[in-house]
């Protein structure tokens, strides 16, 4: 190996900080890495450019940001907004980030603002949401400059392209809840906007009618005590209603108003504690999906004046729960689309307003219909909507943009897959977890290539926070597989795949099913003969990149690769942070003694062991990250290349200028992959 493959483990210096928990005293010898000090800068800046150095030392870097380039595809499908003038949309073209508007989807678009990067050589600015009011006559946006996702919200003239005066200095948070949610008369909006220090994540909505001052007062919501949760409020076609929906995870609609009143006066809705209860307001109904008394689903109404509207006694059900898990409901007209998983793949039926069946759509394949990553995502509003319009797409397929013609039941092509891979062979598989419990997976390989053991494999997994890892196209399955090996979809408990107790089975203080029943799709695959040891990675995003953190050190022998991806590492850490503190709960509590025992259990921080011999580890992050926050990875690489008792590398990387991937520039994001997939690639032995 020359000078630039060589690795040496750098010192990083300790500090005698420690946690207290439930009277434990738990050393923290890395606490000084949460600093954004000077100090803590050289040491990222250096341990980049080791990664950078080590990565590109080891060759095959161009030909990889080849294969990258040659396979990728937007992470999310790129659906239009309809309007009653026209359909919306955003895009980056040429450094340029804009919004366009059509006629009919991607069709004589002309358009309506646009933003271009600062300088030359910089990049664009990036719009995490943007929302037409229903006429189509005024755009909202939300401007993010440095791909953390928050943003402030801009209005301009459709018609002129000029920025309306109103000012809203506010920050929002992302665009999870669609950034702003207008009134059917186009005069004012609802929106979600941080308030005091941004570091504090205290969320609340506001009103703001056009032409007005910003409002210094948010709305006055009742939401359970000490709640820190997203909410979104939805309003109703006529005007006379408005709900708000609180929860990413379990959304509920907790409060409703009458708009038609002369004071805006919430009240509280459906007040139901560990379950679902999510949808639309339909004439004077609220429809909703909800798991009370229903594990995947069923489909209930509540009327919006109910005045006991959180006892199920007065609600009707409309669909009632089957073996597939309901995930969401979209009204056309006075049919509901109601969309369902069936053993991971996607299902659509037309569903009339008693109940019954009308059809059901002839998908294009097995995968799945576009969602964004948490069940109130799915709830932003689109006004206005006459056709079932959907991103859909397969293991081989990248996201197409499909219509539903009602009258033929037929699916007419709005926008082709950008990607497609061929010669391609995807096999539905199970393994058996520790517990007797079946998880799916699904192994992708070229159908040229028989099975061997030592065929290089990559494992990719997520199973945290009622997600349902969608069977789509990854850009990272079509460079492993056209390489030549073998891409693994698992599906793990704590994922959303099967309904609320699939979820509940690998949360909080069962935690630990997630892990065992990735090492159960690991064993398969080995015992199985479609890989090895010696050939295995693992890889995964966010609270995926938490459990190959957790997989690695839990157990180093089973891989040969892992590539934690924007991590959560320290659980105990995570409870100091107002953000974090929301998001460790899926995970436990530290109230007492057994429940920080447990944590310790499963935080990767806390489970590395000095002397261990641990396979080739390569974690990144980006610096201006809001939900897993740099200084995670940060401790937890340190705190593994000190413990390294073999010779495999351990190498980090926090990327400037990118956040959590939702809002990282374009030219970011492929230098991400590249580097990743040609260290993942040059450990398996893959060579292109």
């Amino acid at each position: 190996m020359g000078p630039d493959t060589e690795y040496t483990r750098p010192p990083t210096r300790v500090c005698d900080a420690a946690d207290e928990f439930a009277g434990s005293t738990i050393p923290d010898p890395y606490r000084w890495l949460e600093d954004d000090s000077d100090e803590t800068r050289q040491w990222q800046a250096e341990q980049a450019a080791l990664a950078a150095r080590y990565v590109r030392g080891r060759g095959q870097l161009d030909a990889v940001r080849e294969s990258v380039l040659r396979h990728r595809a937007p992470r999310f499908a790129d659906v239009p907004v309809q309007t009653r003038s026209g359909w919306f949309r955003s895009e980056v073209v040429a450094g340029v980030t804009r919004v366009v508007v059509g006629r009919e989807p991607y069709r004589d678009e002309r358009i309506v603002v646009e933003f271009p990067a600062a300088e030359p050589g910089s990049e664009p600015p990036s719009l995490p949401w943007f929302a037409p009011s229903p006429d189509g006559e005024v755009l909202a946006v939300g401007i993010c400059r440095d791909g953390s996702e928050h943003n402030q919200i801009a209005l301009y003239d459709v018609r002129t392209g000029a920025q309306l005066p109103d000012m809203i200095e506010r920050v929002l948070h992302d665009g999870w809840v669609g950034g702003v949610v207008w009134l059917p008369d186009c005069t004012a909006f609802f929106y979600l906007a941080l308030v005091g220090p941004l570091s504090d994540f205290r969320q609340r909505v506001f009103y703001h009618r056009l032409g007005e001052p910003a409002a210094t007062e948010p709305e006055n919501i009742p939401l359970p005590e000490g709640f820190r949760e997203y909410v979104l409020v939805q309003t109703s076609d006529d005007g006379r209603w408005a709900t708000a929906v609180g929860g990413r995870r379990a959304p509920v609609a907790l409060a409703r108003c009458r708009l038609t009143a002369t004071e805006r006066e919430w009240e509280p809705f459906v007040t139901v504690a560990d379950n679902a209860f999510y949808g639309n307001i339909v004439g004077d109904d609220y429809v909703a999906v909800t798991t009370i008394g229903a594990d995947r689903g069923r489909i209930v109404s509540v009327a919006m004046d109910s005045v006991a509207p959180a006892d199920p006694g007065t609600w009707r059900e409309i669909v009632g729960e089957s073996d597939a898990v309901i995930r969401g409901t979209t009204r056309v007209g006075n049919e509901l689309y109601v969309s369902e998983w069936v053993d991971t793949y996607s299902r659509v039926r037309v569903i009339s307003p008693d109940g019954a069946e009308v059809c059901r759509l002839d998908l294009p394949g097995k995968g799945a219909i576009g969602e964004q990553a948490q069940p109130l995502m799915q709830l932003v509003a689109r006004a206005g909507q006459e056709h079932f319009v959907f991103p859909f797409a397969t293991f081989t397929a990248s996201w197409g943009v499909y219509r539903h013609d009602r009258s033929t039941n037929q699916l007419d092509v709005l926008r082709e897959p950008e990607v497609r891979l061929d010669g391609v062979t995807v096999r539905d598989r199970w393994a058996t977890s520790a517990d007797g419990t079946r998880v799916p997976y699904h192994v992708i390989s070229r159908s040229d290539m028989a099975e061997r053991p030592d065929r290089p494999t990559l494992v990719y997994a997520h199973g945290g926070f009622n997600v349902g890892l969608s069977p789509v196209y990854q850009m990272q399955a079509g460079v492993i597989v056209d390489a030549g090996g073998t891409y693994v979809h698992a599906h793990l408990r704590g994922g959303g795949e099967f309904g609320l107790a699939w979820w509940n089975g690998g949360r909080r203080d069962r935690k630990q099913n997630t892990y065992d029943d990735l090492y159960a799709v690991a064993e398969d695959l080995t015992a199985s003969g479609v890989a090895s040891s010696s050939a295995l990675g693992l890889t995964g995003f966010s609270n995926g990149g938490l459990t190959a953190c957790v997989a690695v050190t839990q157990r180093p022998s089973l891989w040969r690769v892992v590539v934690p991806r924007v991590p959560i590492t320290d659980l105990l850490g995570a409870f100091r942070s107002s953000y974090l503190s929301v998001t460790a709960r899926e995970f436990g509590e530290t109230s007492d003694t057994d429940g920080v025992v447990h944590l310790m259990s499963i935080s990767p921080y806390h489970l590395v062991r000095d002397g261990t011999d641990y396979p080739a580890v390569y974690v990144d992050a980006g610096a201006n990250n809001p939900r897993c926050p740099p200084w995670q990875a940060r401790k937890w690489a340190a705190r593994m290349q000190a413990a390294q008792a073999g010779t495999a590398p351990i190498l980090l990387h926090i990327w400037e200028h990118a956040g959590h991937g939702w809002a990282t520039p374009v030219e970011v994001e492929i230098a991400q992959e590249t580097e990743w997939l040609a260290f993942a690639l040059n450990e398996l032995g893959v060579r292109l």
